[in-house]
């Protein structure tokens, strides 16, 4: 089985939605596709049904990606599956469904990792962590995923719930102290943009054996210069543009070492 950082050379390239510069997002052909590309993993978004089912969309609400409105929170399973998430992208495709957690995690077995941010932001999911665990479970695929969120809560929940999940937190700022902020939220990695990244910052987190991630991004010039700060990660809607651009190396963070040895996974 194919474990999602253990024994990978750095950084790693993610595909952000799929390969969605090329095919809808959050779509199962969007995930096939990346990997083909050769991305490292693929990055997905994960809301509840009406029925408590973990599926796959960006957004709250239906408008954007599919021939649906509403909040996607409002409708069955069976409902979301009657719309098409492709039909928006302005190429012509097959009806494209909206793809369940379940479905995705079973394509992916032992195949490639899989990056999970928990929707808690907008909408607010009482049960989501514990949905998402239990499919985790179901397909066991607990040592290809990595969970994270803009909700710190939520990963802290996750981590208490499963203390063997690699959990990360998300940001859309710059911190004085992303360490603290990593520590306090039991997290295992630390993900905001490129932007706002720094070098005493990503140093003194890989002195602590945490992972950083530089966000999403799309600019090959602008991965070069994360790839100088020694970002570990970043995610894109591109992954066959930026694999051409990576310098994979040997360095494994500490942090891994000592979590799998932790997890005995």
């Amino acid at each position: 089985m194919r474990e999602l950082f253990h024994d990978q050379n750095f950084p790693l390239v993610g595909a952000h939605r799929g390969a969605s510069a090329y095919f809808p997002e959050n779509t199962l052909l969007s995930f096939m596709k990346a990997k083909e590309m050769g991305a490292d993993y693929i990055e997905l978004d994960v809301h509840l049904s009406k029925d408590e089912v973990p599926v796959i969309m960006h957004d709250a609400h239906l408008d954007r990606t599919t021939n649906g409105k509403g909040k996607l929170r409002d409708f069955t399973l069976a409902e979301l599956k009657q719309l098409d998430a492709g039909c928006k992208f302005g190429k012509p495709f097959p009806k494209q469904e909206i793809p369940t957690l379940q479905e995705a995690l079973n394509w992916a077995k032992g195949s490639i990792g899989v990056s999970i941010e928990l929707k808690q932001d907008i909408e607010k999911y009482p049960n989501l962590e514990e949905r998402v665990l239990e499919v985790i479970d179901k397909t066991d695929t607990l040592n290809q995923i990595q969970v994270m969120s803009f909700n710190h809560r939520s990963v802290r929940r996750i981590k208490e719930l499963e203390p063997k999940i690699f959990a990360g937190i998300i940001l859309f700022s710059e911190l004085c102290d992303p360490l603290a902020v990593v520590k306090q939220s039991k997290a295992d990695f630390f993900n905001a943009p490129w932007l706002f990244q720094y070098r005493e910052a990503i140093d003194a987190l890989h002195q602590e054996g945490y992972l950083v991630c530089g966000g999403m991004n799309d600019d090959p010039e602008k991965w070069v210069s994360m790839q100088a700060l020694g970002i570990d990660m970043a995610e894109t809607n591109k992954p066959d543009v930026m694999i051409n651009h990576t310098q994979k190396g040997k360095r494994t963070s500490t942090l891994l070492k000592n979590f799998y040895a932790k997890a005995a996974l």
